[in-house]
C-alpha cells in the first residue's frame, strides 16, 4: 500500500474508505460502514489492520453544513467565531477550524464536530473539511468546460452549490439545508437570478454523495441546457471489484487525493 492513497469521508451518519494507487489513478477498494456514530470512527481505524498500513497519504473529510469563506486578506485566527457566527448559528461548545484553499486564495472557516480525531493512529493524514475538498474539485473541473459552471453536491441533509466563471473564477460557495427536492431547486434557481445567470448558458454538474439524484435532475431539466454527462472528468481508473454504483455516488470521496 506504500504506493497508494488512503481517503476516508466522515459524517455523522456514515464513514467512506476507500483506496486508490497514485500510478494509474487506480480505486482498489472501497468500504461504508453505514448505522454509523461519529465516535466509532477511532476504534474502526485502530483495529482495521488494512487502515494501518503504510499509505503515500491519508486524506479525511469532515462533513458539516456550518461553513463559510473568507478571503486570505480578511481572515484572522482570532475572529474564526465571529465569521462562522455572521452566517451559522451554532452551540459555543464546538471547536471551530480552517481550511486554506490557495486556488480560490481564501479560507474555508468551518464547525468541527469530531474533535475526537487526535486520537487516532494515522500518518500523514490530511483533514480538510468537505467543502474544501469540493471547491478544489469544482476548480479543477471547471477548467474543462467553457461556459460558467454549476456544481451540485447532495448530502443527506443538506446540499452545496458551487459557480465557477468561464474565467474560472469562483462566484458562489453555500451550502442549503433541505428537506425535500423542491427546496434545492428553488435555492439553485434564487442563487442564479440573484447573480443574474442564465440557466440555459451553464454547466451542470450533480454529485450525489450516496443520495438520490433523479428527482431533482427531472425538476430542472425542463428549465436548462445542459446537465453535465461526464461521469468520470478527472480520469480515474477503477478496479472490478468497485461497482457502477459507488463509482456514480461517491465520485467526489475518489478524487479526494488529487483535491487535497
Amino acid at each position: 500500500m506504500q504506493h497508494s492513497f488512503l481517503v476516508f469521508a466522515l459524517t455523522n451518519h456514515s464513514l467512506k474508505a476507500a483506496i486508490i494507487e497514485k500510478k494509474n489513478n487506480r480505486v482498489i477498494f472501497y468500504q461504508e460502514y453505514n448505522n454509523f456514530n461519529s465516535t466509532d470512527f477511532t476504534s474502526i481505524i485502530n483495529s482495521e489492520k488494512l487502515y494501518q498500513s503504510k499509505f503515500l497519504q491519508t486524506y479525511l473529510s469532515l462533513s458539516s453544513s456550518k461553513h463559510t469563506l473568507v478571503p486570505k486578506q480578511f481572515f484572522s485566527q482570532e475572529n474564526q467565531n465571529t465569521y462562522l457566527e455572521f452566517n451559522n448559528s451554532r452551540k459555543e461548545t464546538t471547536t471551530i477550524s480552517n481550511d486554506y484553499i490557495p486556488t480560490i486564495n481564501a479560507f474555508n472557516v468551518y464547525e468541527n464536530r469530531f474533535a475526537l480525531l487526535n486520537t487516532i493512529s494515522l500518518n500523514n493524514i490530511t483533514t480538510m473539511h468537505q467543502n474544501s475538498f469540493f471547491l478544489n474539485f469544482c476548480h479543477l473541473t471547471s477548467k474543462l468546460h467553457k461556459s460558467t459552471s454549476i456544481f451540485i453536491s447532495l448530502d443527506k441533509e443538506f446540499f452545496t452549490l458551487v459557480i465557477f466563471s468561464k474565467e474560472n473564477e469562483l462566484l458562489l460557495s453555500n451550502s442549503f439545508e433541505y428537506k425535500n427536492e423542491e427546496d434545492i431547486a428553488y435555492h439553485f434557481f434564487f442563487s442564479l437570478e440573484k447573480l443574474g445567470l442564465n440557466a440555459n448558458e451553464c454547466e451542470i454538474n450533480i454529485y450525489k454523495n450516496g443520495q438520490n439524484a433523479k428527482k431533482l435532475v427531472t425538476i430542472i431539466d425542463p428549465f436548462v441546457k445542459k446537465i453535465g454527462n461526464n461521469p468520470n472528468p478527472l480520469k480515474l481508473n477503477f478496479s472490478k471489484v468497485i461497482p457502477q454504483e459507488i463509482i456514480h455516488s461517491e465520485y467526489l470521496l475518489l478524487t479526494h487525493h488529487l483535491c487535497a
